[in-house]
């Protein structure tokens, strides 16, 4: 058994209780442990806005922490500023935290390997971790002529999307073809995504199905 700890939207903030946060955070890691887990993916929004120094100090922390036990592997989310989480892979434990602003491209070595054999568990387990961060269409617009119409703009972003996905595919059968086994990390708005009250999310931006 391969045992994968996933975390998101952690929304960091110096006013958001950060103490308790951490707290939390600690709690998750000792869980981890406890598990004997192989790998961590966090899946965006690391902050709530741009980072301050404080709240990038509470990050820094928990990744350092986490990065002792297990390679750690994340995404940018809607909440993380762009820029703002690449400091975070040049921590000390760097080698094992990679973090992803963009998606990942074909023939991009961005893969976590983390190699399990060890006298409990001799079994040798490759993880490859294919990355997409939020995606939307603000920011495809914002490179447009204010010429281009609404339809035009949305026929745009749907192909933008597919090729996006093709590459993300093209990516994970690379993976497959070493022989490793692929993970997608994604922060991304899922058509027909329903909150515990069974609530359907309406999205706002680009909905992958």
């Amino acid at each position: 058994m391969i045992r994968l700890a996933h975390i998101s939207d952690t929304h960091i903030s110096e006013s958001g209780r950060p103490q308790d946060l951490a707290l939390v955070l600690d709690a998750f890691l000792v869980d981890a442990r406890a598990c004997k887990v192989e790998l961590m993916v966090h899946a965006g929004d690391f902050f709530d806005r741009r980072s301050t120094p404080a709240e990038r100090l509470v990050l820094a922390k928990f990744l350092q922490r986490a990065a002792e036990q297990m390679p750690v592997f994340g995404v940018r989310g809607n909440h993380d500023s762009p820029q703002d989480l690449d400091l975070f892979n040049q921590l000390t434990s760097a080698s094992l935290i990679t973090i992803q602003d963009r998606p990942t491209i074909p023939g991009q070595d961005v893969w976590m390997a983390y190699d399990c054999t060890s006298t409990e568990r001799p079994e040798a387990r490759f993880f490859g971790c294919v990355a997409l961060p939020w995606f939307d269409k603000a920011h495809l617009v914002s490179t447009l002529d204010a010429s281009v119409d609404q339809e035009h703009t949305r026929l745009l972003t749907n192909e933008a999307a597919v090729q996006l996905l093709s590459g993300l595919r093209a990516a994970v059968a690379v993976v497959r073809e070493q022989g490793r086994i692929p993970i997608l990390v994604a922060h991304a708005m899922v058509a027909g995504s329903e909150t515990s009250t069974g609530q359907t999310i309406q999205g706002t931006t680009v909905e992958l199905s």
